[in-house]
């Protein structure tokens, strides 16, 4: 919020008729992904949204949510800014940003859950 692009963020709920929701896989079930967080920045081209995710990684989730975020991000990356997944280690946050191809990829071809520690690397 210190930065100067920052704008307002708003708190996502969770199944609201107006929430944002992103797909994700649990075996072979399609279930809801509701991020909790977006940010509006201000740029020179206009508003752009974030979406951010803090998740603790030891959720038998988290994994199949990064990868849900990934694959969204794939197909959406232009109507977005970034696509943050975050969790925090300590007294830390460590982040990793799917609008990243780079990041998004390296996530798509993760596979158990122990793989979610190489996100964060």
């Amino acid at each position: 919020m210190k930065k100067t692009d920052f704008v307002c963020w708003l708190r996502n709920m969770d199944r609201r008729d107006w929430a944002f929701c992103v797909p994700y896989e649990m075996g072979s079930v399609t279930k809801p992904f509701f991020p909790d967080f977006a940010i509006v920045r201000k740029t020179s081209k206009g508003f752009v949204v974030d979406i951010l995710e803090p998740h603790n990684d030891s959720y038998v989730d988290a994994l199949p949510k990064a990868i849900g975020l990934a694959k969204f991000a794939e197909e959406h990356a232009e109507e977005f800014g970034r696509f943050i997944f975050a969790r925090k280690v300590g007294n830390n946050w460590q982040y990793a940003d799917m609008s990243d191809k780079g990041t998004r990829e390296k996530t798509l071809k993760m596979q158990p859950q122990s793989d979610i520690e190489n996100l964060f690397g």
